[in-house]
């Protein structure tokens, strides 16, 4: 009885170990964008939309942003069939977005609002 217990759990660790594999390797951390709305599309390498990478929105804390490996989501969305993603802006006009896809690296930077600026459209790198 005992040995069955153990081919379970390292079966099971064997598993989860998998898991954390394929979601990519890295955090990437983005140069600063400018945008005038939290909106575009997250493409790959190709520059083909990505459908279902889940994009939160995050404080980004004081000073210069080198990136947060559990922040705390403010709001969240996933991108549509297209790649496609819209949040909303916080009252200040400086926030961190995260975008997490099986198969991909962690991307995140930060966003400060210029009205004169366009759509976010963040490129995801293949985890290796």
């Amino acid at each position: 009885m005992g040995d069955r217990r153990t081919v379970v759990l390292a079966s099971g660790f064997l598993g989860l170990a998998m898991g954390v594999f394929a979601q990519g390797n890295e955090l990437i951390i983005g140069p600063a964008a400018k945008a005038g709305t939290l909106a575009g599309t997250v493409r790959d390498f190709n520059g083909d939309g990505i459908a279902g990478v889940s994009v939160i929105r995050f404080d980004c804390g004081s000073g210069a942003f080198s990136g947060l490996l559990s922040p705390q989501a403010l709001e969240s969305t996933h991108s549509d069939a297209s790649g496609r993603f819209q949040l909303s802006w916080p009252k200040q006009g400086r926030t961190c977005l995260e975008f997490r896809s099986l198969g991909f690296d962690l991307l995140e930077f930060e966003v400060k609002r210029s009205h004169g600026a366009g759509e976010l459209h963040p490129q995801l790198t293949v985890g290796t």
